[in-house]
C-alpha cells in the first residue's frame, strides 16, 4: 500500500482528479439523503404547527348493516381535544340533486351534510354568499357540482329528498373533504332529516398537537356507546411519505450517475498511467518482479484513491449538512449507516474501476516494451 501511494503522489494529476471524483459521488450519495430528511422533519413539523395534521373518526356499520352514526355532541367533544383547531362532521347521502320537482335525472350531484365546531362556513366561498343555517333550506354548492347543474347565478333553487333548497354560494375545495366539491352541502341535521337519506357518518379533526386513535375515540364517544374507526387520511399520510420519498429517489439516481462517472473516470486515468509506464512495469518484470505484484500494485493504487476520497468525501458531506441544517434551523439527521455504505461503496468502485487497468498491466511484456521504447 505504501509503494502504492508514492506512486499516486508521483503522478498528483491522477491523485488530485481521482479523489475528487470519488469525494463528488461519496457527497452526492450522502449529502441528498440526510438534507432530505431533515428538510422532510422540519417540514412535517411546520405543517403540524400549523395544524395540518388531521384524523378521521368513521363510526363503523350496525349488526343489521344500516349505517353508524357519531354520538351526540361529538363534534363539541372533538373541537375540545388539546391542540385542535377545527372539528368537522360530514354525512354523505346518497339523495340526488335536481333542478326541479319533476326532474328524474340523476346528474351525480348528492347531498352532503355538514356541522362545524366553532360554529362558521366549513369552507370559504369562491362566489356568493354562505349561509349554513341549521334546520333553514340554505345551501352551498361545490365547484364540480355548480358546473354539473348548470349553475352559473346565484341564488338559486335547487330539489333534493322532497325539500327545496335555495344555494347561495359556490364554495372552495378542500383536499381533505374531496367529495364536497360534487355535492349541495347542508347542515348535517337537515341532511340526515331527508326523505331516503342514507350513507357514511365521519368526523375530521384537524389539530397541531400529537393525538392517538385511543384518545380521540375516549373524548368523541366517552360512554363508549358505537364502534368507531379512528385513524388518518390516505391523503394527508401519502402527502407525508412523499414529502421525502420523491427526493431520496432523485438521490439514488444521482448517487448512482455520481459513481457511475467516477468510476468511468478512474477507469480511464489509470489505464492513461498504466500506459504511461509501461516501460517502468517492464522493468519490474525483469527484476522478477511476478504478476499478481504488479496486478496488486495497480490495485491498491485504486484502493488508495477509495479511501482517501472516501474519507474526504465523508468529511465535506457532514460539513455541508451541518452548515445547511443550521443556517436553516433544520434539525441534524446524519444516516450514519448511509455514511458506511457510501464509505464502502466508493472503495469497491474504485477495485472495479482499477481492474481493467491492472489487468492491461499484466499484460505488458518486457521484451515488446523495450521493443517499443
Amino acid at each position: 500500500m505504501t509503494e502504492a501511494l508514492r506512486s499516486l503522489l508521483a503522478r498528483p494529476r491522477v491523485l488530485v482528479t481521482g479523489i475528487a471524483m470519488v469525494v463528488v459521488a461519496v457527497t452526492a450519495m450522502t449529502l441528498i439523503p440526510s438534507l432530505t430528511h431533515s428538510a422532510g422533519a422540519k417540514l412535517l413539523a411546520d405543517l403540524d404547527a400549523l395544524g395540518s395534521d388531521a384524523w378521521l373518526v368513521e363510526p363503523q356499520p350496525t349488526r343489521d348493516g344500516l349505517p353508524g352514526r357519531l354520538p351526540n355532541g361529538a363534534v363539541a367533544r372533538a373541537a375540545g381535544l388539546p391542540g385542535a383547531s377545527s372539528a368537522l362532521r360530514e354525512v354523505t347521502t346518497e339523495v340526488p340533486v335536481r333542478l326541479s320537482a319533476q326532474e328524474r335525472s340523476d346528474r351525480g350531484v348528492r347531498v352532503v351534510g355538514v356541522a362545524a365546531w366553532p360554529q362558521a362556513a366549513p369552507l370559504p366561498v369562491v362566489s356568493g354568499t354562505s349561509r349554513p343555517v341549521p334546520g333553514l333550506p340554505f345551501a352551498v354548492l361545490g365547484q364540480r357540482a355548480a358546473d354539473e347543474l348548470g349553475l352559473t347565478e346565484l341564488p338559486a333553487t335547487v330539489f333534493a329528498g322532497g325539500r327545496r333548497f335555495v344555494a347561495t354560494g359556490v364554495i372552495a375545495g378542500d383536499p381533505l373533504l374531496p367529495e364536497l366539491a360534487d355535492a349541495l352541502v347542508v347542515d348535517a341535521e337537515t341532511a340526515l332529516a331527508l326523505s331516503g337519506a342514507t350513507g357514511a357518518d365521519r368526523l375530521v379533526i384537524r389539530t397541531a398537537a400529537t393525538l392517538d386513535p385511543a384518545r380521540i375515540r375516549a373524548s368523541v364517544d366517552p360512554l363508549a356507546l358505537s364502534a368507531l374507526a379512528v385513524g388518518q387520511p390516505e391523503a394527508l399520510v401519502a402527502a407525508k411519505q412523499q414529502s421525502t420519498s420523491t427526493l431520496d429517489g432523485l438521490a439514488v439516481y444521482a448517487s448512482i450517475a455520481a459513481f457511475g462517472i467516477a468510476g468511468l473516470g478512474i477507469a480511464i486515468m489509470l489505464a492513461a498511467a498504466v500506459r504511461q509506464r509501461t516501460a517502468e512495469i517492464a522493468i519490474r518484470r525483469v527484476h522478477g518482479a511476478p504478476r499478481r505484484a504488479i496486478f496488486g500494485l495497480v490495485a491498491a493504487e485504486g484502493l488508495g484513491l477509495g479511501v482517501l476520497g472516501g474519507a474526504l468525501g465523508l468529511a465535506v458531506s457532514a460539513a455541508a449538512m451541518y452548515t445547511v441544517t443550521a443556517v436553516n434551523d433544520w434539525p441534524v439527521e446524519p444516516q450514519y449507516s448511509l455514511f458506511a455504505a457510501a464509505m464502502g461503496a466508493a472503495v469497491l468502485m474504485c477495485q472495479l474501476a482499477a481492474a481493467v487497468p491492472a489487468w492491461l498491466a499484466v499484460r505488458i511484456e518486457p521484451a515488446t516494451a523495450f521493443a517499443v521504447e
